[in-house]
């Protein structure tokens, strides 16, 4: 190859040039290269300010229920879902938590005095729905006007002769006439506002807007009602002065379905996003449990069973038969009307049960009534085939509305399967007292139990919960020593919630609208912030 003219030093110089250039780029690239691995490791590396995701205020939540709302005044006879809408527009003195225990509602604390006979309220500041604050006053109004027999209100019964001052503006005093231990569960009662209503009389408050639009002091307020054929609509808002955490929810919708396959395939539709079942669920849910039981009460009036015949007829009943007749149901069985000390056991023994049946002298031959409710037909089947398996001819009865009521009330029966709702307290006196034994008590089984008694009454007096709790037991005692009765289960319901809904929590309630008693907790956006 040959080199052009330019002289030979020219060349050295050209090469040491470049030699410097390729040195240069060299330690650029090096550069470059350092500086992207520093850029990747601030990009990976973690970060040192921490985040946290945390609830966020918005959003429609979407309920389906099933029945009929004709009104929102919760003083008067309510359906479920009247009292499901009415939990969320209302609030109370006292209210129960997810354990099924007594927390103020309105109420910031309260005293009991040492006889039992006064209870003195305190109040939280708080609003109505309009703006006015709730007061001392509107406590003596609702419960002054519950009392009056010319409102026909379910709660008048239980407040009859009990006395109820305002002390100062926020605070109230309840006198009784004598100790009555189970007086605190009974002040769940909605409180409702004077200045709306005290100028009315009863009778214009059952005809008034305020029953189709009501002013409440609760969580969500009332935002309007909209009914078709087949369903009704009742739209409410989130409280903003809510006196305690506002809830995160924007807007409450209820969806009032009149045909339970209609609010199944609303939820298959996801046109709702939470419905109540008794059946179980697939899908997310949580559980509400009540206490609910199933009971067979055995009629110790009739004659007709002898003590032998009695336990013959509960060693022969297998619950885990009846637990399999309920297969779409979840069933918690119990041994007790004391279900929460209940272990979920079986007692079924039929050897044990022949044994006994040997040394009756009663008739071989019994009548079971029953409503002709789905589940208490299946229950009933099951009860005719583990006694005739027995050796015991069952004959049964099932009835609706007044010829039933008739017959229970005549206690025209051998043994009557019926569901029992329980109160918050365990107060066994409606259902075992002799006095309730009565045409319109709840002592089905017609127990007349000096001893029980007793007991009863004294329970009533006692505000220490262990000292009540061991005469409870006693009472127990006495009803299985008598197989006055047979307890079989206690429902499960199951609250079915899209994974969208955030906050609901496995509850123990005293009614189905208790599911709500966190419902300021519910969510359905997050937001992250800076821990």
């Amino acid at each position: 190859m040959k080199h052009s003219n330019l002289p030979q030093r020219y060349f050295f110089i050209l090469k040491v040039v470049f030699s410097k250039v390729e040195e240069v780029f060299k330690q650029t690239k090096i550069i470059i290269f350092i500086g992207l691995l520093v850029l990747i490791g601030v990009l990976v590396a973690p970060s040192k300010q921490k985040w946290s995701v945390v609830p966020a205020f918005g959003g429609t939540y979407t309920e389906g229920v099933t029945g009929e709302i004709n009104h929102l005044f919760p003083l008067l006879k309510q359906t479920e879902a009247e009292k499901d809408a009415a939990k969320l527009i209302f609030s109370s003195l006292i209210k129960y938590n997810g354990q099924r225990q007594v927390v103020g509602d309105l109420a910031e604390r309260w005293e009991i005095s040492p006889d039992g006979k006064e209870y003195i309220f305190y109040l939280k500041k708080a609003q109505w729905h309009d703006g006015q604050p709730v007061t001392a006053d509107d406590v003596v109004f609702t419960f002054t006007l519950l009392q009056n027999p010319e409102l026909q209100s379910p709660f008048e019964e239980s407040f009859r002769g009990i006395e109820v001052a305002r002390k100062d503006p926020q605070t109230v005093l309840f006198k009784l006439k004598q100790p009555f231990a189970p007086f605190l569960f009974s002040l769940t009662v909605p409180i409702v506002p004077k200045h709306l209503l005290g100028s009315l009389s009863p009778s214009q408050i059952v005809v008034s807007q305020f029953l189709q639009k009501p002013v409440g002091s609760g969580p969500f307020q009332f935002k309007g009602m909209k009914k078709d054929k087949s369903l009704t609509t009742v739209t409410l808002l989130y409280n903003k002065n809510y006196y305690a955490q506002r809830p995160y929810i924007k807007k409450f919708v209820f969806q009032v379905y009149q045909d339970p396959n209609d609010l199944k395939k609303a939820y298959q539709k996801r046109k709702i996003l939470s419905m109540l079942s008794e059946t179980k669920s697939s899908g997310p849910a949580v559980r509400l449990l009540l206490p609910q039981y199933k009971a067979v009460f055995v009629n110790l009036c009739s004659g007709n069973l002898d003590l032998f015949l009695r336990k013959a007829l509960f060693w022969a009943v297998d619950k885990n038969e009846i637990a399999s007749a309920l297969p779409d149901q979840e069933v918690y069985l119990i041994t007790s009307p004391l279900f929460e000390q209940s272990n979920n056991t079986n007692s079924f023994d039929l050897q044990k049960a022949q044994s006994f049946l040997s040394r009756s002298h009663s008739s071989k031959e019994i009548t079971l009534l029953s409503s002709p409710f789905p589940e208490n037909i299946k229950i009933a089947e099951v009860l005719k085939r583990d006694w005739e398996r027995l050796g015991v001819k069952t004959q049964l009865i099932t009835l609706a509305n007044s010829e039933l009521e008739k017959r229970v009330n005549n206690r025209e029966y051998d043994l009557f399967l019926t569901g029992v709702n329980q109160k918050g307290d365990e107060d066994l006196y409606p259902f075992w007292h002799s006095s309730q034994a009565a045409a319109s008590g709840l002592n089905f089984s017609c127990l007349k139990n000096p001893e029980v008694d007793s007991l009863l009454e004294e329970s009533r007096q006692i505000s220490n919960g262990t000292e009540r709790d061991k005469r409870y037991q006693k009472v127990a005692q006495v009803i299985q020593d008598e197989a006055a009765a047979f307890f079989l289960y206690q429902p499960v319901y199951y609250y079915q919630t899209y994974d969208i809904v955030k906050g609901k929590q496995e509850t123990k309630g005293v009614t189905k609208a208790d599911r709500f008693w966190n419902v300021n907790e519910w969510y359905l956006k997050i937001k992250k912030v800076k821990k």
